[in-house]
């Protein structure tokens, strides 16, 4: 005899948890499999309703757990500035544990997670990252939670447990400079250069930053450095200050290769640049890729006339490319924009 329809939303609820990050995908499960039953009209009504019901508690879940960390963050920044570095240490330990138990963003068959930053670090992943599945923006800060409490181990001396924690950050957002910057660190601590270099170059490609571009030849400089390779650190660091010409850490750096080559070591020209760049296994400019997505999703921007938006990818271009037309253009959004 035929289940009724009563019999059947019974059957239906009584496979519930009560915990609906399991809930929701089941009742769609079975909304799937009802669909074409002979009573299928009252079964997708009801079971419409019950997921509607779950989906706004669940709404209404994320919402105060999101305040509730981000509260908890602050503190941890309060905790820091304070000195308290027990307290910080603990309470993003606590932030941690929570980051780990969430559940209401598991990548699936059709949509994979991530927990950006910024916008353009979005537009990247799905630009050069695609896996054919939908990028969606967590509305939960994963990989600042685990960023966070990755740079209190570092402090701590304690590398291998932040690469733990900050390898996990960088599943959240894997084109984060900060985040590779740190997780590299981890290494050069514990002594891996070669593996510290590596990361180095794996990140070069997703940098959009005048300041991170520094950062990373730097990074390069003082790895080949150590080396006694004098002219690559010495390339490396003429490339950081031609993109962050005020960066303390580089000056200082090509000082130091001044005075330890006794000035024997010259300042190579845009051709040598090249030629060690090849050598080494780095790149002598910035990924054009990036430089021309971020000029197309200015134009688009400017074409709206949603000129914030303009005036952030223009910005993006001039720092990588110093282009003066770029630079004039990012003076006029800038008065569009005040």
């Amino acid at each position: 005899m035929q289940q009724t329809a009563d019999e059947i939303l019974r059957r239906i609820r009584e496979g519930f948890t009560g915990e609906t990050e399991k809930d929701i995908p089941y009742l769609q499960e079975k909304m799937e499999k009802y669909r074409e039953h002979e009573q299928g009209e009252e079964i997708l009504r009801e079971c419409s309703r019950l997921l509607y019901d779950m989906s706004s508690e669940q709404e209404e879940m994320k919402r105060e757990q999101q305040m509730e960390v981000q509260k908890h963050m602050q503190e941890v920044r309060i905790y820091i500035e304070q000195g308290d570095r027990e307290s910080a240490l603990r309470l993003s330990g606590q932030l941690v544990t929570c980051a780990d138990s969430n559940k209401f963003y598991n990548d699936n068959a059709g949509c994979e997670y991530y927990s950006f930053s910024e916008f353009f670090e979005e537009i990247m992943v799905k630009e050069f990252m695609q896996t054919g599945r939908e990028v969606i923006k967590a509305e939960f800060p994963f990989a600042d939670i685990y960023y966070q409490h990755g740079l209190l181990l570092v402090e701590q001396n304690n590398p291998l447990a932040a690469r733990d924690v900050l390898a996990k950050a960088r599943r959240w957002n894997p084109v984060s400079a900060p985040i590779a910057f740190a997780y590299m660190d981890t290494f050069r601590a514990t002594g891996e250069m070669e593996e510290y270099a590596e990361l180095n170059r794996t990140i070069f490609p997703y940098l959009y930053k005048a300041d991170d571009v520094a950062g990373c030849y730097c990074n390069f400089a003082g790895y080949f450095a150590g080396k006694q390779e004098w002219q690559a650190a010495l390339a490396c660091g003429q490339l950081s200050l031609q993109f962050a010409p005020e960066n303390i850490v580089a000056q200082s750096l090509m000082k130091e290769l001044q005075n330890k080559t006794g000035g024997a070591a010259k300042m190579p020209t845009k051709k040598e640049l090249e030629r060690l760049a090849a050598k080494n296994g780095f790149a002598s400019a910035p990924n054009g890729d990036i430089i021309n997505l971020a000029v197309g999703m200015g134009e688009q921007f400017m074409n709206r006339q949603m000129f914030d938006g303009a005036l952030y990818c223009f910005e993006i271009v001039h720092g990588l490319t110093r282009d003066e037309k770029i630079g004039e253009l990012v003076k006029q959004m800038k008065i569009l924009v005040s």
